[in-house]
């Protein structure tokens, strides 16, 4: 195997975008057999005019390993075409290495499980390093004590403070002031600039304290000034020059000023420095202490993915050791670059890391019982759906096929939206994603026009809902949580409709453990994102009213235990009920029961619906025809079960008055099974209809 820094350096001399594609997948493949992480790849790949992250995701996991592995000579190889030299091998590989092991690269963590299982494999690994507290300060009585005051500004002081909380007296240090070009689109870019020893850098400010433009040059006043954050060896700025790979460069950049300072408070990272850059960002410079680019690499990763799967997204563009930051106490566009901080939060990565595990095992405080904390009880969570489900719990409403489930999930988003009743519950009026992950883009939203218009509800905050069609799209589902969370962490949802969920699901559907890691992901979308979420199962085949509501969900028992609120529902038998002229549209639907098992409330009586294309109805509000009615049974015909020549006859009037009639949309308004449908047009209508290529008309 190449070493580490021989592979690293060698992509800085493949250009992503000139290779064929062929040569571009051998790239992905040999970094992964050599064990490096995705985002490696990934961020090599994004010159590429067609990029796309998720196709690239969706590549990377379709590598596995073969007989004969691309290894990473392929990569030395490609980038020897472009001028690349690598190094001599170092004399101790990263494989043999046996005084420093390393974490593994290719585990980075995962947001869905327990993150102290994780770090406590890298702490396990991990070199060990010396505190920075017990180190003896090479600066001595020469450091500059620094103090941030927003009211004053002396920019020699922050110049000298930022240097010497990052660099040692003897480091080569890189900065750029006048040494800016403009590219293609007029921005000003960095050159390579000048380098210098710290220790006289940091002397000769000091010296023109007064106007440290005489030290470090005339800056560009509309450009600013740069540094980069770890030393060099003074004959380049890429990242082969890196001598000491010390520190990282993290920023969020597409948030408000104030969310990236909240972000950083809350993270507690071992921090070198804070630098205010003077446009929309803070840059954080975070110690990774690392030994060599290999273990860098893996550090950088691993720190990124700690904060993905916060849902903060870092600007993964800074992911490189020769990465520029900007040189505080210069002036940018008429702002101050602002030296913020200096050495806060743990003194090293070691220590960050065994922090980490200690206080981030993802479990809560407890809690001891007392007078005033059970007197002053905190407040419960409010009622997104009045006496069945609060804010940030979970529900599933499970039922048969032709049910109309994903019709009355969209009902009860139109109603949380509006803040209107469901079947005959208020709903509180909020924000609501739905994630389609079922029925494409038009036909989804054709159908919350028709519920919209069913219901006679005007379009007073149709704004309030949001939809996320997946379909064709979908993945596990702790694949695709970090990315709910990351899209939706500024959006401030108050629910969350997931429907269906085998089209996610994770594992073994009838396996206790898969299936209570799976609902896992629903917990983290409600603890991280303050939400309610609502998803949608299917019955396995058989009786279900044999069964109790808990166990009616298809797979392991954990689908009814897991949930705040299980609504269920289950066909009714109709051949006896009697209609009259003003229900005799009812003819051609399909009625349910719905049962409830409720957490947090009593459960309510069964409520009896009709599912009226592309609505359901509360039997109570069209003269209870269905006091009598009992469950259906599972297969055999039903005798006078309402599907005829008038109740087909009634179905197709009410479609072909919006256009062609299409045999799915029958079936779908009829809610009997295709088959059937088609029976019945065959054995009872044949001389009043045809279907021909999906098309249903009138003969």
């Amino acid at each position: 195997m190449e070493n580490g820094n021989n592979v690293l350096d060698a992509l800085e001399f493949a250009p992503g975008e000139e290779y064929e594609y062929e040569d571009w997948l051998k790239i992905g493949m040999a970094l992964k057999h050599e064990g490096y992480d995705f985002d490696v790849w990934d961020n090599w790949s994004r010159n590429d005019p067609k990029y796309s992250r998720e196709d690239n995701l969706y590549k990377w996991n379709s590598f596995g390993e073969v007989a004969n592995p691309v290894g990473a000579g392929t990569i030395i190889n490609l980038a020897k075409e472009h001028g690349f030299v690598p190094k001599a091998k170092q004399e101790s590989s990263p494989k043999t290495e046996k005084a420093a092991p390393v974490p593994q690269k290719s585990a980075p963590v995962s947001p869905d499980v327990s993150l102290s299982a994780q770090l406590k494999k890298l702490a396990e690994k991990i070199v060990y390093v010396q505190e920075a507290a017990v180190d003896p300060d090479p600066w001595g009585e020469k450091r500059i004590d620094f103090t941030y005051d927003q009211n004053v500004h002396d920019g020699a002081a922050e110049m000298a403070a930022f240097i010497q909380a990052l660099f040692k007296p003897d480091d080569l240090v890189n900065f750029i002031t006048s040494d800016v070009k403009r590219d293609a689109s007029g921005k000003l870019c960095p050159m390579s600039g000048e380098t210098r020893k710290a220790g006289e850098l940091v002397a000769d400010i000091l010296e023109h304290k007064d106007d440290p433009k005489e030290a470090v040059g005339a800056w560009d006043e509309e450009a600013g000034a740069w540094i980069r954050m770890n030393p060099t060896d003074g004959k380049g700025v890429a990242d082969a020059n890196i001598t000491d790979f010390r520190y990282a460069l993290i920023e969020f950049d597409h948030l408000p000023i104030l969310t990236q300072i909240k972000i950083l408070e809350k993270l507690d990272l071992p921090t070198a420095a804070v630098v205010y850059s003077g446009g929309k960002s803070i840059h954080s410079v975070i110690k990774i202490d690392a030994k060599n680019a290999k273990e860098y690499a893996e550090r950088v990763n691993f720190l990124y993915s700690y904060l993905d799967s916060r849902g903060y997204g870092p600007d993964k563009a800074n992911k490189n050791p020769s990465r520029l930051t900007r040189l505080p106490g210069v002036t940018r566009n008429g702002r101050y670059q602002r030296l913020m901080m200096t050495n806060v939060g743990p003194n090293s990565w070691y220590q960050w890391i065994s922090i980490l595990e200690e206080t981030s095992d993802g479990l809560p405080e407890m809690d001891t019982l007392s007078k005033e904390l059970i007197t002053n009880n905190p407040p419960l969570a409010p009622e997104v759906i009045e006496g069945v489900l609060r804010k940030g719990h979970k529900m599933i409403l499970s039922g048969p096929s032709k049910a109309g489930k994903s019709f009355l999930l969209i009902e009860l988003a139109v109603a949380i939206a509006e803040g209107k009743k469901w079947l005959g519950f208020s709903c509180t009026r909020g924000s609501v994603l739905y994630i389609n992950l079922e029925i494409d883009r038009p036909s989804f939203i054709e159908r919350v026009k028709l519920i919209y218009e069913e219901m006679n509800y005007p379009l007073d905050h149709p704004d309030n809902l949001t939809v996320w069609t997946l379909r064709g799209k979908s993945m596990p589902l702790d694949q695709l949580v970090p990315y709910i969370i990351r899209r939706c962490c500024k959006r401030h949802f108050d629910v969350i409709i997931i429907d269906p969920i085998y089209k996610v699901l994770t594992g073994d559907e009838n396996s206790a453990s898969d299936m209570g890691y799976f609902c896992n992901q629903f917990d983290m979308l409600c603890s991280d994102l303050g939400v309610s979420v609502i998803y949608c199962h299917h019955h396995p085949k058989g009786d279900m009213d044999q069964r109790s509501v808990q166990d009616r969900a298809s797979g392991s028992g954990v689908f009814a235990r897991d949930p705040d609120a299980q609504l269920d529902l289950t066909p009714l038998d109709i051949s006896n009920v009697k209609y009259d002229t003003k229900t005799a549209y009812l003819m051609a639907c399909t009625a349910w029961k719905m049962e409830s098992v409720l957490r947090e409330f009593a459960s309510f009586q069964p409520i009896k619906l009709w599912f009226a294309y592309p609505i359901h109805i509360a039997d109570s509000d069209v003269g209870n025809l269905l006091l009598g009615a009992k469950a259906k049974k599972p297969g055999g015909k039903q005798k006078g079960s309402g599907l005829n020549q008038e109740t087909i006859d009634t179905a197709f009037e009410g479609l072909a008055s919006q256009g062609e009639v299409r045999l799915d949309d029958l079936v779908a308004k009829l809610g009997m099974s295709e088959q059937h449908v088609r029976r019945t047009i065959k054995s009872r209508c044949g001389d009043s209809y045809l279907v021909k290529n999906g098309v249903v008309s009138r003969v």
